[in-house]
């Protein structure tokens, strides 16, 4: 009887650790599988490492723009500060007048110097 005890015991004991084993080896695979998982869309998912290359990507094209139109803006600004009555320069105002009207003085002498298109799309240059 002491001997049946004794291996029952060994046996209740080795099948405790073999099912230890494999409660381990079971934590460490869902372990292993979320770390896969976790690094896997930490790199190339929405919201991961090449995504945010292209965001930033992005982002210093539209600095670039943004950059280019304060350029514009500040250019634009001067020019109105320069149509205002303080600062009106008549001359000026006159060129651009006569040259978006197309208008000129009696005894003016136009070069044109684009290319003027007849009622046949044939260019001609002048």
């Amino acid at each position: 009887m002491v001997f049946t005890m004794g291996l029952i015991t060994k046996v209740t004991q080795y099948a405790d650790n073999y099912y230890k084993q494999i409660r381990f080896l079971y934590k460490l695979l869902a372990f292993l599988g979320m770390l896969v998982y976790l690094g896997y869309h930490s790199l190339s998912g929405e919201n991961g490492y090449k995504s945010y290359k292209i965001i930033k990507k992005e982002v210093e094209e539209r600095q670039k723009k943004l950059s280019a139109l304060n350029a514009e803006f500040v250019e634009l600004k001067i020019k109105v500060e320069h149509l205002s009555n303080k600062s009106l320069d008549l001359d000026l105002l006159e060129e651009r007048c006569r040259t978006m009207l197309n208008y000129a003085y009696p005894g003016n002498v136009i070069i044109r110097t684009t290319t003027i298109e007849n009622k046949n799309n044939k260019t001609l240059d002048n």
